[in-house]
């Protein structure tokens, strides 16, 4: 089918070149026949990423003579090779007035296209410029370029100058405008083609207020999928801020995220009495206690038979609102960052598949216990002693970094189809008390930093799956021999430990990140410089005097830090081999380099990203 699509629209066969003196662009010839345009405008509308109903387009404007059907083409070129997006962008710049208008000035306007016209518009609104960002929005919304706008992302930013110019008293706030946005979008008519509508805070100081209208959003923007409104501010001011979210009407909308930093009486009821039968995920992080308070508040939501996945972070709950427990098929719940000591309403939702409860209060997980389906379960800085409860169900991924645990339990054993496990910062003081986790011989991630044990227990190459393996701050002297059968390790990190020599045969590993910083290393060990996959490498804050010439064998090397070491004053010349290099963090003196090196380790140098600042 591709093939049959590229030869008849030239991609294959038939190109043939522009006339054109300025512009070198390689154009691939029309066909003739073609369906009526604005059939073909409506079948896009239903399906905006369906490369055929655009080609087919092209075909239709090439006929009546209009330049974008070659544009249309060129971008198709270009996604399929992006050495082609070169005459993509000379072809767009050559006819820059027909295809952008007014859209070529504002700086505050950026676009992404797709198919001969504008698929994103980020407009980035500043104070005090509620008739530019009217204006520019008007433009925009009525440009025949953004007829099939897929997302339109609004970001409010305060001016690079913005202090050097306004002296505000502590009693003034400065306040960013949505709504001329919005009036622009009401009176250009529904833009049925957009899908998703991003609008964020942006960079702004913590006393900014917003005016943001949404009531005219919805009933504009009909063919809304995906909605995301980003208003958090650091402190609780959400009452005082002239945001409305209006009726909500968006038949087709299946996600939405909002964030505040609290939400009035009359935006809860919007939400309670939103009509969007087909939403699939609804996230409120609202710092809204009083959200979902009483079962009465869900009867909308009781109505959404697709929704599945519910996140209400943030919003100090003590408990699990009663009526969360009526949305018996929700699939994924994420409860995290609120101030809750018990859930033992969890039970009513048997069919969850994954749960986040970190950040709260808890000390008992039993009724956590009845979810059988549950895969992935988050429980980080909890209070948590006692994780037997748990250990019967088919978790795949288990996160009980900074709880309480000062040893794991023979129980653990049940979790046999664990793959990722996270027991930073407990207190697992002893070695011994990881020799539980020997059982769980799928796990491919282990995250035990912060624990300061001071060993590891014998026999733990059984964790053979390993391919990811965090040990930081542990108070490790040393290493056991057998973790060189660790052959599917591909990052080990070790930093902040008290190492000072590896096992032996150590370069057996086919490691490709190895974190060695903050130990007791004199040099870097010869098995390191053997260690050929390595493709990041730190040996930063250690006792190394010189860099060996072995380190040019690291020719897959794209990052290295050696710096805060002993008496480091010079880079050998092997270093030059290390031609992938992309980011070298060294504190020795860059400009004794430029004088002790070679000619070709300084060439090497220049061509670090990270050290351009310094050839400058």
């Amino acid at each position: 089918m591709l093939s049959e699509m590229l030869s008849r629209y030239g991609f294959i066969f038939g190109w043939r070149k522009t006339n054109l003196e300025t512009i070198d662009v390689i154009l691939p010839k029309a066909t003739s026949s073609c369906m009526n345009e604005k059939m073909l405008g409506a079948a896009i509308l239903n399906e905006p990423e369906n490369a055929e109903l655009y080609l087919e387009l092209a075909d239709c404007l090439l006929a009546n003579g209009d330049p974008r059907g070659h544009l249309i083409q060129l971008d198709y070129a270009a996604s399929l090779d992006p050495d082609h997006a070169k005459y993509r962008d000379r072809f767009l710049e050559h006819y820059s007035s027909y295809f952008m208008g007014n859209l070529e000035t504002p700086r505050s306007l950026k676009l992404e296209w797709s198919f001969g016209y504008i698929h994103r518009a980020s407009l980035h609104l500043e104070h005090d410029t509620n008739q530019s960002s009217y204006a520019i929005a008007k433009h925009l919304f009525t440009h025949p370029s953004a007829r099939f706008l897929h997302t339109l992302t609004v970001e409010f930013n305060q001016p690079s100058n913005y202090w050097g110019t306004h002296d505000y008293t502590d009693n003034e706030y400065r306040q960013f405008d949505f709504n001329p946005v919005v009036r622009a979008l009401a009176e250009s008519g529904p833009l049925e083609s957009v899908k998703k509508l991003q609008v964020g805070r942006g960079p702004l100081n913590e006393d900014d207020v917003y005016a943001c209208d949404f009531s005219a959003v919805w009933q504009n923007l009909p063919g809304l999928h995906h909605v995301e409104i980003d208003l958090t501010e650091k402190s609780d001011e959400f009452e005082r801020k002239n945001v409305k979210l209006g009726q909500i009407i968006a038949p087709d909308l299946k996600h939405f995220v909002l964030s505040t930093s609290g939400l009035r009486a009359a935006n809860r009821q919007s939400l309670y009495h939103a009509n969007w039968p087909n939403l699939e995920t609804l996230s409120l992080c609202a710092n809204a206690p009083e959200l979902f308070a009483n079962d009465q508040d869900y009867k909308g939501l009781k109505k959404l038979k697709h929704l599945t996945h519910l996140e209400l972070k943030n919003n100090h709950y003590r408990c699990i609102p009663p009526g969360i427990t009526t949305l018996s098929g929700l699939t994924t719940l994420n409860l995290s960052d609120n101030e809750l000591h018990e859930v033992n309403a969890i039970v009513k939702l048997p069919l969850l598949e994954s749960l986040n409860l970190q950040n709260n209060s808890l000390r008992d997980v039993s009724p956590i216990a009845t979810l059988t389906q549950l895969k992935s379960l988050q429980l980080a800085k909890n209070k948590l002693e006692d994780i037997r409860p748990i250990c019967t169900l088919p978790l795949e991924s288990l996160d009980l970094s900074n709880n309480k645990l000062s040893a794991l339990p023979a129980e653990i054993k049940g979790l046999g189809e664990l793959t990722s496990l996270c027991l930073s910062g407990n207190t697992i003081t002893k070695g011994k008390g990881l020799s539980p986790l020997l059982s769980l011989t799928q796990l491919c991630s282990l995250h035990f930093a912060y624990n300061d044990c001071g060993s590891l227990p014998k026999d733990f190459c059984r964790l053979k799956n390993l391919e990811t393996l965090i040990l930081t701050r542990n108070k490790l002297l040393r290493l056991p021999p057998d973790i060189i059968q660790l052959t599917a390790l591909r990052t080990l990190d070790l930093a902040s430990n008290r190492l000072s020599v590896l096992p032996e045969r150590f370069e057996k590993l086919s490691l490709e990140r190895l974190m060695l910083g903050s130990n007791r290393f004199t040099e870097i060990p010869l098995a390191v410089c053997n260690m050929r996959s390595l493709i990041e490498l730190d040996m930063g804050s250690n006792e190394i005097e010189v860099l060996p010439p072995h380190i040019g064998q690291l020719v897959n090397l794209i990052h290295l830090v050696i710096s805060h070491n002993k008496n480091i004053t010079a880079f050998p010349d092997e270093i030059v081999q290390l031609s992938k290099l992309q980011f070298l963090d060294f504190n020795f003196g860059f400009e004794i380099q430029t004088q002790l090196c070679s000619a070709e380790v300084v060439e090497l140098l220049k061509t670090i990203p990270n050290l351009e600042r310094y050839f400058m």
